[in-house]
């Protein structure tokens, strides 16, 4: 796990724990004040305000953590709406479970109006009040540039301009000479080329060192953006959006830094560990619930074509590991890994069973094993087989990204229609840009309507996905 990701996650958890114990403890402070037995009586609605809380409000900074240099800056107006509608919902669960007759309406109605306060309250008090207990925390940092350009200079007004907590800027390093850098090195000293970096650095005790991409790079800067496309590791860079067309990449900051994230992974900290304890609960609700049938099913299938009832075959998972996924067998013949070839309308290899099985999808319900194992997720980019992701990486760009995430037994792509067979390589180039999609904007609710919307389309329409 990269710095990004583990002060990410560590982050959430205390912004998340923070969030949650405001909204719980003010609850229980009016229920206090205004009711005669709150412990008994709002147990339920505290407990669910706390997950809710929790996961919907981590992404907030209660506190900046001790990395940031932003000034503390006033709550954004985004985590009110996100409070009302918490608010909502809570209303809504505890509506629908038969608790909200027994609430006083002043208790929350007190309890809606405040809790906004308490956020800013408890965030000045901690912003301010922990520099004077523990000065340690928050010590000045002095810096410098490396490589002079536009967006170098608007960094350097935003560090002098007094938008930077304790940082100094001593100055900037570059290998052209004074006169060709012009205004963008204006009252900042030039403190010499970059071989005379390091030994500046020991010298003067510089803590913080901002590296900006010089302009004759980006040639080279894309042919390793090109290359870096064909694997799975994460990749960020100090943009230059224009220039490689990453205007619409997600971005993350570190030290107030933008960072593109070219390929990442939306399911670090917190977040993984949401979707796999969603995947876990439902693959094992999913294997309970449809034993029957898939007993049903292998009966059906041992009956009419004989053993083997389940058909296993090599995948690429997570980080384009191999992982041996489980269908129900719906052909006379099981190909192997190494001469694959897809099954067409009308294909003389779909035995009769088979082929209402890959209509409803049903060839599919062993792969829940599959999820309960953690070799794949309820949602995600479908798996194909090796040797035509081996043709596809080497044809479609950013194709091997798609495996930062776990392959799902649906997808965003999926429930856009490219479904079943994969008629041509601009067919597989739409998919892959839907599964990327999907890993840029993931959140719990796109994840509940995609398998909403497949059983919708699995039972209205005729095409397997």
């Amino acid at each position: 796990m990269s710095v990004f990701s583990s002060n990410l996650w560590m982050r959430q958890f205390v912004n998340g724990c923070l969030y949650a114990a405001i909204v719980v403890g003010n609850l229980l402070l009016w229920a206090t004040l205004y009711d005669i037995a709150p412990q008994e009586r709002y147990r339920e609605l505290a407990i669910f305000a706390f997950i809710l809380s929790f996961i919907t409000l981590r992404s907030h900074d209660l506190i900046l953590p001790n990395n940031d240099l932003r000034r503390p800056s006033r709550l954004r107006s985004s985590l009110i709406i996100e409070w009302l509608i918490l608010f909502g919902a809570l209303m809504t669960i505890s509506t629908l479970i038969g608790q909200s007759e027994g609430f006083s309406r002043r208790v929350l109605i007190t309890w809606l109006l405040t809790t906004p306060l308490w956020f800013y309250l408890i965030r000045k008090l901690l912003l301010s009040g922990l520099p004077y207990l523990f000065p340690g925390l928050d010590p000045t940092r002095k810096a410098v540039i490396v490589f002079m350009n536009d967006a170098a200079r608007q960094l350097a007004d935003s560090l002098k301009s007094g938008n930077a907590r304790h940082v100094q800027l001593a100055g900037v390093f570059d290998d052209r000479e004074p006169g060709r850098l012009g205004r963008i090195t204006a009252d900042l000293p030039l403190l010499g080329s970059t071989d005379a970096l390091n030994d500046y650095i020991q010298e003067h005790d510089i803590d913080i060192v901002f590296v900006m991409l010089p302009h004759h790079a980006l040639d080279r800067a894309k042919d390793v953006l090109e290359q870096l496309g064909n694997t799975t590791a994460s990749v960020y860079y100090v943009p230059a959006f224009d220039a490689l067309g990453l205007q619409n990449a997600p971005m993350v900051h570190f030290n107030n830094i933008p960072l593109i994230a070219v390929s990442e992974t939306p399911f670090l900290g917190v977040d993984g560990w949401f979707k796999r304890l969603f995947d876990i609960v439902v693959a094992a609700l999913a294997l309970v619930l449809l034993s029957p049938l898939m007993l049903g099913i292998a009966i059906a299938l041992r009956v009419t074509q004989g053993s083997p009832v389940l058909y296993r075959q090599n995948r690429y998972g997570l980080d384009g590991r191999r992982i041996r996924v489980n269908k129900f067998r719906t052909m006379y013949v099981q190909e192997s890994d190494s001469e694959v070839s897809q099954a067409l309308a009308d294909d003389p290899r779909v035995t009769r069973v088979g082929r209402f099985l890959r209509a409803k999808s049903l060839d599919e319900l062993p792969q829940f094993w599959n999820v309960l194992k953690g070799q794949m997720s309820v949602v995600g980019p479908r798996p194909h087989a090796v040797t035509q992701n081996e043709a596809y990486r080497a044809e479609i760009k950013q194709y091997m990204t798609r495996h930062k995430v776990r392959p799902g037994m649906t997808g965003w792509a999926q429930v856009h229609g490219h479904r079943g067979t994969i008629e041509s390589i601009e067919d597989m180039e739409k998919r892959v840009q839907y599964d990327l999609e999907y890993i840029r904007n993931w959140t719990p609710l796109l994840d509940i309507w995609i398998i909403l919307r497949t059983i919708w389309i699995v039972w209205n329409d005729r095409e397997a996905v």
